[in-house]
């Protein structure tokens, strides 16, 4: 993906004219691959099955590349330390309850021993009955040799999140009282 927000804010246009259910939500059955094939490298699907379980169901090359050690299919709480999935369970519930943009950025430890910078950007669809159940989004990995260094030493903690924010796509954002960091796209 190119340095720069500019397949994020294209997959965001690209998400707000898509027909709304309720106006508010577009549906899973609505996205085309096809109008975003640009992006297909770093797009992922995922379904929110349970409480701490949120299935990759798909995965770009690119977003499968960069994590070798991963498998669609897998639950994103996986990657996270236990004592993490609380706070991120409160922010993916706001998420999927708000039609907003959830923006993540963190450092990831695979199972291999390599460290990436990983930015996130996850958009609610619904399912055919107009619940948020699905996300769409990007993904954008940049490999940290020096992170990783540390990590093949055991001197590095389990994936720490920097920045967990949500963006305003136009009908404002949930209260997330761990985060003050709101950004309005236009």
């Amino acid at each position: 993906m190119p340095k720069g927000k500019k397949y994020f804010e294209d997959l965001v246009s690209y998400w707000k004219a898509m027909p709304k259910l309720g106006e508010k939500l577009p549906q899973k059955t609505a996205f085309s691959p096809m109008q975003v094939y640009q992006m297909l490298p770093n797009l992922f699907f995922g379904e929110r099955v349970e409480k701490y379980n949120i299935r990759l169901r798909l995965m770009g090359e690119a977003v499968e590349a960069a994590t070798r050690d991963m498998l669609p299919n897998r639950n994103i709480f996986d990657m996270l330390p236990e004592a993490a999935w609380d706070h991120a369970e409160h922010y993916y519930d706001k998420l999927f309850g708000h039609p907003c943009a959830g923006h993540v950025t963190r450092s990831m430890i695979l199972e291999s021993g390599l460290v990436y910078d990983l930015e996130t950007i996850s958009l609610p669809l619904a399912d055919a009955s107009g619940e948020a159940r699905y996300v769409v989004g990007l993904a954008n990995f940049l490999q940290n040799r020096d992170n990783s260094v540390l990590a093949h030493r055991g001197a590095l903690g389990d994936n720490p999140v920097s920045l967990m924010e949500y963006w305003d796509l136009g009908y404002g954002t949930p209260p997330f009282e761990e985060s003050k960091s709101i950004k309005r796209v236009s």
